[in-house]
């Protein structure tokens, strides 16, 4: 594929879950070289999906986080500057080896160095969003149904109300380890796309997120075309540009290569920002 075509971005998210559910009763768990955890189940679809995307020779470039090691510097930097998949196969991959809820599948575009569409499936959730121009449709979607097909509907966003302290914030693995004050409920996911997924459907006041680019690329999609709004914690904006205010681009950056350049909250209301904000900052 060499560009965002809805139909066919859902058979693939179909094909992908239909790879994760037939593994996650009992997952292979291997170490990748930061510890984190990889299975069969991710590279599979990545392989699946890389079929489809990696395409350098139609000017069409694929960045994954399973094989995004194994692409050469002159690759990355045409991807960068063209078109390009970031894909995450499955977020979460923790919670899915130790069949949790709490993981999805990730599909994102981008253009000249911008995220313009995206797609968020919990498969076992049955949840799904999904970008088209200026439109996002939602889907309860149920693969292990038989002939089960997404009916797609236009999503409204469901903007957190206050008080806020009656919410819950979800926050990532990371950032849980430092420190924060809120008088609310905290909740780590361990998973970017499941926990912006409900933030954007109302599950959340907020999201704080310190990841890489394929954790939250589908999301900065999401987060702009439903007017929702991303913070760094010094006020500057989040936004769907992929560049180096953003993130650690640079190769020279190691293990925090393609991760944001700090913490970054989001939520659909000023209040609800300003309110993580502070939590954060006090």
């Amino acid at each position: 594929m060499t560009t965002w075509n809805l139909e066919e971005v859902l058979k693939l998210l179909d094909e992908s879950a239909r790879i994760a559910l037939h593994y996650f009763e009992s997952p292979t768990r291997e170490f990748k070289q930061d510890r984190s955890i990889v299975t069969q189940a991710d590279k599979e679809i990545e392989e699946m999906l890389g079929r489809e995307f990696d395409r350098p020779e139609d000017g069409v470039y694929l960045i994954g986080e399973e094989t995004v090691e194994t692409k050469d510097e002159t690759y990355l930097k045409e991807a960068l500057k063209g078109k390009a998949w970031i894909i995450d196969p499955i977020d979460g991959t923790s919670s899915y080896a130790n069949h949790l809820l709490s993981w999805g599948i990730s599909i994102a575009y981008a253009e000249k160095g911008k995220i313009t569409e995206g797609a968020i499936y919990l498969p076992v959730a049955g949840k799904l969003l999904i970008t088209e121009t200026d439109r996002v449709y939602a889907s309860q979607w149920r693969r292990d149904c038989s002939d089960d097909e997404p009916h797609l509907v236009p999503h409204k966003p469901v903007l957190p109300k206050p008080p806020f302290e009656a919410g819950v914030i979800a926050i990532d693995q990371g950032n849980t380890r430092k420190g924060h004050r809120f008088p609310g409920t905290v909740h780590a996911s361990g998973s970017s796309v499941f926990a912006l997924l409900h933030l954007f459907m109302g599950g959340y006041v907020s999201y704080i997120a310190y990841a890489k680019l394929w954790d939250l690329a589908s999301g900065a999609a999401l987060m702009e075309k439903l007017g929702f709004l991303g913070s760094f914690e010094d006020g500057k904006p989040y936004t769907p540009s992929i560049d180096e205010s953003i993130y650690e681009l640079s190769p020279e950056a190691g293990n925090h290569r393609w991760k944001t350049r700090g913490r970054v909250v989001f939520s659909g209301s000023k209040e609800g920002l300003q309110y993580t904000l502070e939590g954060l900052r006090n």
